[in-house]
């Protein structure tokens, strides 16, 4: 294995002259020079970007502390030059595989590509001044791949995107870790139609649209990601479901404040979304619309904290099993459970409740009275002030950034 340098001064194998708006053209001649299994080591510096990065098959992309990728000024885009049909930098006419729209870093057709270590910054507040209040619309990436497998991304600071941080079509065997999203348009992380995701250890801040959004993947680990939305604002779900899932595991994730359900699938389109083999579990889950919003077939929910959303959990799937659940605060007019048909709820409790006195928090459906609980199930409906699950039925939580733990 080679490690070819790439830096500002000559001491390195490939120079960039400081102050160049086309690092680019230099970082691809050291990806060019790379064998299988070779890295190109980006050294400490600000790098300008007027075009795309190309990484090649079995290569690793690495920087160091403070190196960024930066777009460079004045390239054209949608807001400054209100020209529809272009390609340029974040313009609509721009699309995922065509045009700027591929993003700063552009990986078809690869096998065996890591980046990691490398602050990635679409630079919307330093240069496009009309940009960084309308986050969303423009559709350049920061990373974009299609028709790839076994991709890496890892301690990455991303930030300033006009869509996604990372874009993905048909990939497989997909590695997200211990990165930052900050100041995304919109996903920070999308994949469509691909396999073999995890997704561990990351931040999403500040985004337009969801955290997570997995659309037709077959087999992805969600675990120990802490999504929320912070100043910027955020539309969507941390974690959001569409089109066919199968074997989807979302666990151990710490999701608040933002301004659609936790965890969610989006059931208003035709065909709506079908997951098999869905498991939600040890997720801590507050101040949200609702913490867990599906309408698939067969899930398993459990071991989940949820406070201060208007629903806990709303379930109008059939045969849902939801079990060892503490949900919270509900709303003044929300519900514990909102649930669908053959749905089982057991071991459940819900307390400290903000609502009217006309309905008790609890588990409802179209054929159950707001107030029903099964009491052979060990569900509890409590309504005390100030207490903690710590005190409640023997119940133990252990909450660390990341990580949940229930024993009943």
């Amino acid at each position: 294995m080679t490690i070819l340098t790439v830096g500002q001064s000559t001491d390195y194998d490939y120079y960039i002259a400081p102050g160049s708006i086309n690092s680019e053209i230099v970082i691809q001649q050291a990806i060019d020079a790379c064998f299988d299994g070779d890295t190109v080591d980006i050294a400490p510096g600000v790098y300008r970007l007027s075009g795309h990065i190309y990484p090649r098959s079995n290569t690793t992309i690495v920087g160091e502390v403070g190196t960024v990728l930066k777009l460079a000024p004045g390239l054209p885009n949608y807001l400054n030059g209100r020209d529809v049909t272009s390609t340029e930098w974040g313009n609509h006419g721009a699309t995922a595989t065509s045009g700027a729209a591929k993003g700063m870093f552009q990986i078809g057709e690869k096998v065996h590509v890591t980046i990691k270590d490398i602050t990635i910054d679409g630079s919307c507040d330093d240069y496009y001044k009309y940009l960084l209040s309308h986050l969303g619309v423009g559709l350049f990436n920061l990373i974009t791949a299609w028709d790839s497998d076994y991709l890496t991304f890892e301690n990455i600071y991303f930030t300033q995107g006009a869509n996604d941080a990372i874009a993905l079509s048909s990939c497989d065997y997909v590695n997200m870790k211990n990165c930052t999203v900050n100041k995304c348009g919109h996903d920070g992380i999308q994949a469509y139609n691909g396999s073999n995701y995890v997704i561990q250890y990351n931040t999403f801040i500040n985004r337009g649209n969801s955290s997570i959004h997995l659309n037709k993947i077959a087999g992805a680990e969600v675990f120990c990601n802490n999504c929320s939305t912070g100043a910027q604002g955020g539309a969507l779900n941390a974690v959001e479901l569409q089109g066919e899932q199968t074997s989807t595991w979302i666990h151990h994730n710490r999701i608040h404040d933002i301004n659609a359900p936790g965890i969610g699938e989006i059931f208003v389109l035709n065909p709506p979304s079908f997951s098999t083999a869905l498991k939600i579990y040890n997720n801590i889950i507050y101040s949200c619309p609702a913490g867990i919003s599906i309408r698939t077939t067969g899930a398993n929910i459990y071991n989940n904290i949820i406070d201060d959303c208007f629903f806990g959990i709303d379930c109008c799937s059939l045969a849902t099993s939801i079990d060892k659940c503490i949900i919270t605060n509900i709303g003044k007019t929300g519900t514990g459970i909102n649930m669908g048909a053959a749905t089982t709820v057991t071991n459940c409790c819900f307390f400290g409740n903000k609502l009217n006195t006309t309905k008790t928090i609890g588990i409802t459906n179209s054929t159950m009275d707001p107030g029903y609980v099964d009491k052979s199930a060990r569900n509890y409906i409590l309504a005390p002030t100030n207490v903690l699950a710590t005190e409640l039925l023997g119940v133990t939580a252990d909450i660390t950034p990341g990580l949940i733990e229930i024993t009943w």
